[in-house]
């Protein structure tokens, strides 16, 4: 196993490190290791029901629809939703009067 030696680290940053480590009730070296493999262990990917869940949890039941970049003239960029279209005219909501 290799051996880590970190110099000059600030005291404050220590003192931190050292009451997260007994919060947890680990050494200071168990603590860095946990740490330092949270900081390079790749994000896992979301799945559509935990993207779903996730969303109701901030109390949405409906994802919007996504925005879209759209180049326009000259090569501005503006930001557009998809449109919806009809077949006929008899599909189209009708007016309130």
């Amino acid at each position: 196993m290799a051996t880590l030696t970190v110099k000059h680290l600030p005291d404050a940053l220590y003192r931190k490190l050292k009451a997260r480590a007994k919060r947890e009730h680990r050494s200071v070296a168990q603590e860095v290791v946990v740490l330092l493999e949270q900081a390079l262990e790749p994000p896992a990917a979301l799945s559509i029901s935990s993207c779903a869940d996730l969303a109701r949890s901030y109390g949405g039941t409906a994802m919007p629809a996504p925005m879209l970049r759209v180049s326009g003239p000259g090569g501005a960029d503006r930001r557009s939703r998809p449109r919806r279209r009809y077949r006929n005219t008899e599909d189209q909501p009708k007016p309130c009067i």
